[in-house]
């Protein structure tokens, strides 16, 4: 785990667990799990998990583990997981999962889809959306 974030280097070369302790064992065993090359796939299914592993690997710049959690995210992006995963891309400035939502939701709306949760979107983006959506 060290060789893949300088955090997690600091943290064994200084014997510091404070930091870790603030996820869910679950999520650091799975980020563990997928450094060894092990299927992660059924723990990823529920979005809140993967949501946290996602921000587990932000947290601990552990990039591959970031890259692999923006693919799967790409693949579930959905009308009923669209506003949760946007605003995860918002709040962890991922700006690539950002931009993907952004088209996405404009398609979705465009269509006519019903997207679920469009309440708890963050404000701003919304209305960035929405102009893009007009102006086009």
């Amino acid at each position: 785990m060290a060789s893949s974030s300088p955090i997690f280097e600091r943290i064994v070369n200084e014997n510091d667990k404070t930091e870790i302790a603030a996820f869910d064992f679950k999520i650091v065993k799975k980020a563990i799990k997928f450094y060894y090359d092990q299927d992660i796939s059924q723990f990823l299914k529920k979005l809140p998990r993967a949501i946290e592993l996602f921000k587990f690997s932000i947290k601990f710049e552990m990039d591959e583990l970031k890259k692999q959690l923006e693919l799967h995210f790409v693949d579930i992006l959905s009308p009923a997981n669209i506003c949760e995963i946007t605003n995860l891309a918002i709040s962890t400035k991922s700006q690539k999962l950002k931009d993907l939502c952004s088209r996405v939701l404009l398609i979705f709306l465009r269509e006519s889809f019903y997207v679920k949760n469009f309440d708890i979107l963050n404000k701003d983006f919304a209305f960035e959306v929405m102009q893009k959506g007009v102006s086009q």
